[in-house]
């Protein structure tokens, strides 16, 4: 009983495959019998099966035989007949090197209904390879060209010419050192700076009479803050040279403070006081400050006081008279 019922499942099964098969057609043609070695031909590969069905094309390599090759696969052209049935083409592009009659291969579709069952083509495809004849009569038979010598790459450049460009690379670098080096160097070792000339005037009365044109100028007046204490702080750096022979253009604040301490003539009141201008005077400069309208009247009158309380004072000669007269008032006493 029990081998009854499997040969009668055996037999549905056939027969379900069997008529799953009969819904199924697939075919394969080339466009044309008869090529020139090195022609390309088409091979078309067809499929109608039901549109729920799983039915997979063959699965092609680089050749179709030892004699014929895969040139470009082409993708699946699809074409829907019925509601039910679907066409699908596939189309590749091949050729052949060998002469002589070849038969192309029958090709099998994949039905994944059991995952084991294929279907194949029935056409029998022929194809002739014909050589390239050559009329000696018409065309001499001529000498092997050479080869065609091709650009050179960046790639190939630097591969035959890597040592040149690593030796070019290495004595650039080598000239920017020393370049480098030099400049470091000299900045290590200064030469002596050239010392400035003076002026033949006083320095207080050239002090004074830029200090009145500056006033006379009224920049801080006219929102030009930054500039009236760029033109004061340079007014007493001059003044510090001319008069003490401090190089102050090229000094700091603080450098500047420190060589006022050396000089006696400025009491600590005023070395206060010019701290402060200078303080305010960095503020304005490098901190863009916007110090209150007394501040600006204070620091002028700080660099008049400084220039005043250490000017130097001119001792007149006394009169050939006066000096005869001392004179003998001295040979006296000493009688």
């Amino acid at each position: 009983m029990k081998n009854m019922k499997s040969k009668i499942l055996l037999y549905l099964s056939f027969i379900s495959v069997v008529s799953f098969a009969q819904q199924i057609e697939v075919s394969s043609k080339i466009d044309t019998n008869l090529i020139t070695i090195g022609d390309q031909f088409t091979l078309t590969l067809g499929l109608k099966k039901p549109i729920k069905e799983d039915v997979s094309f063959p699965t092609l390599l680089d050749t179709i035989s030892k004699e014929i090759e895969i040139v470009e696969e082409k993708p699946i052209d699809t074409l829907r007949i019925t509601n039910n049935i679907i066409s699908l083409q596939k189309k590749y592009t091949l050729t052949s090197f060998d002469s002589g009659m070849f038969v192309l291969p029958k090709f099998n579709f994949k039905i994944n209904v059991l995952d084991t069952d294929t279907i194949a083509t029935q056409e029998t495809l022929m194809l002739q390879v014909l050589t390239l004849k050559v009329d000696t009569s018409q065309h001499k038979i001529a000498d092997i060209k050479q080869p065609f010598k091709a650009p050179m790459t960046i790639m190939e450049f630097f591969d035959e010419y890597y040592i040149y460009i690593l030796s070019a690379i290495i004595l650039i670098a080598l000239v920017i050192l020393g370049l480098w080096y030099r400049k470091k160097l000299k900045n290590t070792n200064p030469k002596e700076k050239p010392k400035l000339k003076k002026p033949k005037e006083a320095a207080h009365v050239i002090a004074l009479r830029d200090l009145e044109t500056l006033k006379e100028q009224k920049l801080w007046q006219s929102n030009r803050v930054k500039e009236y204490y760029v033109e004061l702080t340079d007014i007493l750096r001059k003044y510090l040279f001319n008069r003490f022979d401090i190089y102050a253009m090229e000094m700091t604040s603080d450098e500047i403070l420190t060589a006022i301490k050396q000089i006696h003539e400025v009491n600590e009141e005023l070395k206060n006081k010019t701290r402060q201008f200078l303080t305010i005077a960095d503020f304005v400069k490098f901190a863009k400050a916007n110090p209150l309208p007394n501040d600006h009247d204070t620091s002028m009158k700080t660099v008049y006081s400084f220039v005043e309380e250490t000017k130097q004072v001119a001792v007149e000669p006394k009169p050939k008279s006066q000096q005869k007269t001392e004179n003998t008032n001295e040979n006296d006493k000493e009688k």
